[in-house]
């Protein structure tokens, strides 16, 4: 009966070990109150095997078992990486927009030779997206930077020394950041835009936007970066 105890109790370990590996590699907050919660029942399990333990080998186990869990539990969490890329016009799902649509494109040499970009004019001055979304929320509190790479073809009539085009962070209750570029500041082929912002509610979703600010004007997106800078 010890011995089917002993071996579930490794059984566990594993699992918890595995399950920390995953902890480390994801590094939210509330994954690792769920690990905690899960290495206290271990520790628990292991401090019972060790009352009905009947051999000398099976308490100096379970006695190493409750230190290592212990150990993992007073770990604080570590400063993680998170880098994720979108493809706007691939995840539509995610992704809206109030004036582009989806268009086939020659690919980067040596990297695809097709893609799929958000391409589309303004229709008016004023603040029409060429994307936003996709509505997320993230897993870390602390720093990020987003990039945008874009294209922006002026219209004949627009005026190149006024705003033309608007990056923004924008959250449910307020604008992270934001940035605006004049034709001349933006006009090019995929030329990358980035933004800087800090995020601390990890309950808020937020949204990563491209405006174009006067008629005519053309723009294209390929992808967007998101990748966490620190704490």
């Amino acid at each position: 009966m010890l011995e089917i105890g002993l071996n579930l109790l490794f059984g566990i370990v594993g699992i918890v070990g595995f399950g920390f590996a995953v902890w480390q590699w994801k590094q939210s907050e509330a994954t690792k109150e769920v690990m905690n919660r899960s290495l206290e029942a271990v520790v628990r399990s292991a401090q019972a095997y060790e009352i009905l333990a009947d051999s000398q080998a099976g308490v100096i186990f379970a006695s190493q078992v409750q230190r290592q869990c212990s150990a993992l539990i007073s770990q604080p969490l570590q400063i993680g990486r998170y880098f994720v890329r979108f493809f706007p016009a691939e995840e539509s799902s995610y992704w809206q927009t109030e004036l582009g649509t989806p268009v086939v494109e020659p690919g980067e040499r040596g990297v695809a030779s097709q893609r799929l970009v958000l391409c589309g004019k303004a229709l008016r001055d004023g603040t029409d997206k060429l994307v936003y979304g996709p509505h997320e929320t993230l897993p870390l509190r602390g720093s990020y930077r987003v990039d945008f790479r874009i294209s922006v073809t002026p219209d004949a009539g627009n005026d190149t020394s006024r705003p033309m085009v608007r990056i923004d962070v924008n959250g449910a209750n307020s604008r992270f950041a934001e940035k605006i570029l004049s034709g001349v500041q933006a006009a090019g082929e995929y030329e990358w835009h980035s933004l800087s912002f800090r995020y601390a509610d990890l309950t808020e979703k937020l949204e990563y936007r491209v405006a174009l600010l006067q008629k005519g004007t053309e723009g294209r997106i390929y992808d967007i970066i998101l990748q966490y800078m620190g704490s």
